[in-house]
């Protein structure tokens, strides 16, 4: 059945590209098959899962081992995040859930669900960039650019929480 679900649902992403739809992620087939030891059958899919990225609603199947970053990067091609450490550790793949700055390879895809996301895409408004945008170029804050979209994030994130932050 996996097999099958499968095909199904890449005939049904590819269906929905066609008919324009930009943002179509991949089915994941989940469970564990029966063997000697008499485990459980239990082959299902997943339903479709629903975030707001950006300001826009999204929705895609997703499997249930990506993180948030893959999920960002791979299906949704929003390759503004990237990954650093895979620990938590840099920051290069940092977002904001709800509000909340976190490190995108920390969080499974499918845990974001339902909730609102915002990446460094999603600053500028149109061709208008952010302020933070407009004052990193004005002062050369870049390095090789890995980390920049995480700064970004991270200094958003901090000026909502702290609008006038000091050194302490």
């Amino acid at each position: 059945y996996g097999l099958v679900a499968t095909l199904l649902a890449h005939h049904l992403a590819e269906r929905l590209r066609a008919e324009g739809e930009t943002r179509v992620g991949l089915v994941f087939v989940a469970g564990e098959e029966r063997g000697s030891d008499g485990a459980k059958a239990a082959n299902t899919i997943a339903s479709a899962t629903k975030y707001l990225i950006n300001g826009e609603p999204t929705e895609f199947l997703c499997e249930p081992q990506l993180t948030l970053l893959d999920v960002l990067r791979d299906e949704l091609h929003l390759t503004g995040s990237k990954e650093g450490c895979s620990s938590g550790d840099c920051g290069a793949c940092s977002v904001m859930v709800d509000g909340r700055l976190v490190c995108s390879c920390l969080v499974l895809g499918v845990e974001a669900e339902g909730r609102e996301i915002e990446t460094v895409e999603g600053m500028a408004d149109g061709m208008e960039l952010h302020p933070l945008q407009t004052k990193f170029l004005e002062h050369a804050a870049l390095q090789c650019g890995v980390c920049t979209p995480g700064f970004l994030i991270a200094a958003k994130a901090l000026l909502q929480k702290i609008p006038d932050p000091s050194e302490e």
